[in-house]
């Protein structure tokens, strides 16, 4: 699990979380899979499940990655769990539903320390 968190630039912030803002974000590479709403330490947030292509080590292979995000204060906190990378041709459904209770688990506990 990757824990990364983003000071917002002046434009952004305010942003709401949403399917639409957060496909303006994502790489051209990058396939959305399903987004749903979710509550991080009583923040509203989004969790999106995501496929994104890219070359390692010189050949093409592919990642999914749940994200679950929320904002707070100017950033972005983003907890990532992810999968691969892998073939191209590999389906991650199976993987995906054997991995994702640990992926919220994670996020289903996180309290921030303002």
């Amino acid at each position: 699990m990757i824990i990364v968190v983003y000071d917002l630039p002046q434009e952004l912030q305010g942003v709401k979380l949403n399917e639409k803002s957060v496909t303006a974000f994502l790489p051209l590479q990058t396939k959305l899979i399903r987004t749903e709403a979710i509550t991080i330490d009583e923040a509203s947030g989004l969790m999106i499940e995501v496929e994104e292509l890219l070359n390692y080590q010189n050949e093409k292979m592919k990642i999914r990655m749940l994200q679950f995000m929320f904002l707070d204060q100017h950033k972005l906190y983003s907890l990532q769990g992810s999968i691969g990378p892998r073939d191209t041709v590999e389906d991650f459904g199976l993987q995906m539903k054997k991995y994702e209770p640990l992926f919220r688990l994670i996020p289903s506990k996180t309290e921030l320390d303002n």
